[in-house]
């Protein structure tokens, strides 16, 4: 399903340019709780300027 196939590139990819798009997208769809929940389990692979710009974001620390 998409929603699958969603986090898991989410949860795998590490590209910025792909990310910042994605989790805008999902909370621009009211699907904030799902962007956090999935940022908190990927956010340790990120690098550091991915995790920085999607902590504000986000608006909080989600890791």
């Amino acid at each position: 399903d998409v929603d699958g196939r969603l986090e898991s590139f989410l949860r795998t990819i590490g590209r910025r340019k792909f990310l910042l798009p994605l989790y805008r997208a999902l909370i621009e769809a009211g699907r904030k709780p799902d962007a956090t929940r999935i940022y908190a389990v990927a956010r340790a692979g990120y690098h550091p300027i991915t995790q920085q710009s999607l902590d504000e974001m986000l608006g909080e620390r989600a890791g």
